[in-house]
């Protein structure tokens, strides 16, 4: 599993992001959630997720009162499946990290914040990106 902690300074912000998840991950990953004070209906369900073995699947938790995200994609089928799940957990995080600071998801500044992100993670995770470097034939 790759682990990645993201802070943004800016906005007192930390995001640990968690990539190649499999169910063997799953503890570590509730013990973070637990950590940045996620509790009840979203334990149980991230329980549910974390601990099937299913490829291409994900999850996304922001906790506005501690101002800390856990963001997650399973291993994958294949690396366009993996830029599939990552924007759409990203798409997730700027939703909530917008709303708690008043942003409007529209403008300028959100944008920026999510590039801000990719290019933090881009190190990486880059390899996950291209089939070739996944051990698999490239896609053409």
């Amino acid at each position: 599993m790759i682990r990645a902690k993201t802070y943004l300074p800016k906005y007192g912000i930390t995001i640990y992001s968690y990539f190649k998840k499999t169910c063997i991950n799953a503890e570590e990953i509730i013990e973070r959630l637990y950590f940045i004070g996620a509790r009840g209906r979203v334990i149980q369900q991230a329980k549910d997720n974390l601990r099937s073995c299913e490829l291409n699947s994900g999850l996304c938790y922001y906790n506005p009162k501690t101002r800390a995200a856990v963001m997650v994609i399973s291993d994958t089928s294949e690396a366009s499946q993996t830029l599939n799940s990552l924007f759409h957990e990203l798409w997730h995080l700027m939703a909530y990290i917008s709303r708690d600071l008043g942003m409007s998801p529209y403008e300028e500044p959100i944008a920026y914040l999510l590039g801000s992100i990719a290019q933090d993670l881009y190190p990486k995770i880059s390899k996950l990106l291209c089939n070739c470097c996944r051990g698999h034939e490239d896609e053409r």
